[in-house]
């Protein structure tokens, strides 16, 4: 037996109403008449039946990610508690003096932009941080505000990567908003505008709005290390990171086009230059990171993430011009061969990258009958190998739903706590 659907009983539900409706007309008069065909004519109205559908079908799919939907409720506690410092950080937050420096670091690329000027150059001592805005501060309370916030942004930092996997995108550019609006560093500000609201909205196929809010980022971490370039401290290289990150976002948008924009692979060589000895910060950067073996892990990692995108940019290019052009495929297996082969990270999502790359590469190759003759001898060991690798990492990440809603729960509880003891610590 068929079972009834939602829209089935729906359908029925029109009927009456429409039957009522009906019926309303021919026996009621005056205002009572035209406020019940009004309503009817709202009830059944497509644009109505569509947002009730999909209404039922949200549901019915939230009820088959319990787990997810509950880690999202305990993530909505945390912006919740956020915006509730807000209302009284409020009272006394300039948000005015904090909005000057990004109009004036602005005004300062344009202008440099139309006279064709190192706009790194012009930039003049930043003002209207905290520091300036702290001249605000009229009592105590303010204080534990900026304390709260503070405490909350870097805890909503440490969560980005979590409210990717629960999917919550949105929740990702609010918080990056907050972040924006309240931060008291260039760096933090910065990620707010790169990975909760550029990479976000790239993620969702929103090039343009994410380019949009990166660009913004850029601007302020130039500004920031032009203002830095003497003391050349942590702060300083810790920029140079995520500007490097910046570009590697807005170089990974390439497959997300209709259109392919070779454009955006300038932003990937950029990346890698700021990184080694081809450029000057580059070579800063790999000077200071030799005492430094925590900034030469992360300057490796990213390096070799950037290599990463470049192989897939190079794919994507073959994929969609060259595809009778397997000379290109040879490069790019070489080089995933020696990326695989040198790659000592825990970082799993790259290795899938790397793998289903290679796996792609050495079918199209077999396509054009274009394998070597150790290739095609070891074709399908080759294949599977990476397959059951690829399958070991995945069947790791499905147990991974039970410890997420434990640990964001956990984690809930926890900065409630911290945001307790802030409130409570004597002066």
């Amino acid at each position: 037996m068929k079972k009834t659907e939602f829209k089935d009983h729906l359908e029925v539900l029109i009927k009456i109403i429409s039957l009522l409706t009906v019926l309303s007309a021919i026996f009621t008069t005056g205002q009572i008449k035209y406020i019940t065909i009004g309503i009817s004519i709202v009830i059944i109205s497509p644009k109505f039946i569509e947002y009730l559908i999909k209404k039922y079908k949200f549901r019915k799919e939230k009820s088959t990610n319990k787990i997810i939907l509950e880690s999202s409720k305990h993530i909505n506690k945390i912006y919740a508690l956020a915006k509730a410092n807000e209302k009284n950080l409020k009272k006394n937050f300039d948000l005015n003096e904090a909005k000057k420096v990004e109009k004036r670091y602005k005004k300062i690329i344009k202008d440099c932009k139309k006279n064709q000027k190192d706009y790194s150059l012009e930039i003049p001592k930043l003002v209207g941080t905290f520091e300036d805005i702290r001249k605000a501060v009229k009592n105590i309370d303010f204080a534990k505000n900026m304390e709260i916030t503070n405490y909350l942004i870097d805890e909503i930092m440490d969560l980005q990567r979590i409210l990717a996997q629960l999917n919550m995108y949105d929740m990702r550019k609010k918080f990056g908003k907050y972040i924006i609006k309240y931060a008291n560093t260039i760096s933090k500000k910065a990620i707010g505008y790169i990975d909760f609201i550029g990479w976000t909205e790239i993620l969702l196929g929103n090039n343009n709005e994410g380019k949009k809010a990166i660009d913004e980022a850029i601007i302020l971490i130039d500004a920031r290390l032009y203002e830095l370039k003497e003391t050349k401290n942590d702060e300083y290289f810790e920029l140079i990171f995520l500007k490097a990150r910046a570009l590697r976002h807005l170089g990974t948008t390439f497959y997300t086009y209709k259109t392919f924009k070779e454009k955006v692979y300038t932003y990937l060589e950029d990346a890698k230059k700021i990184l080694n000895e081809t450029s000057p910060i580059g070579v800063e950067l790999i000077k200071y990171c030799n005492d430094k073996p925590k900034f030469e892990s992360k300057r490796q990692t990213l390096l070799n993430g950037i290599e990463n995108n470049i192989e897939l940019y190079k794919y994507e290019q073959y994929r969609r011009f060259f595809k009778n052009d397997p000379n290109r495929l040879r490069e790019i297996l070489n080089n995933l061969n020696k990326d695989i082969e040198n790659d000592k990270t825990d970082e799993n999502h790259r290795k899938l990258k790397l793998l289903s790359l290679r796996t792609q590469v050495l079918i199209e190759l077999k396509r054009h009958n274009c394998l070597t003759e150790s290739e095609k001898e070891t074709f399908s060991y080759d294949i599977d190998k990476d397959l059951d690798s690829m399958a070991n990492i995945l069947n790791k990440n499905i147990y991974f739903d039970d410890a997420m809603e434990t640990f964001v729960s956990n984690r809930v509880e926890t900065i409630y706590d911290d945001v307790k003891n802030i409130m409570n610590k004597q002066n």
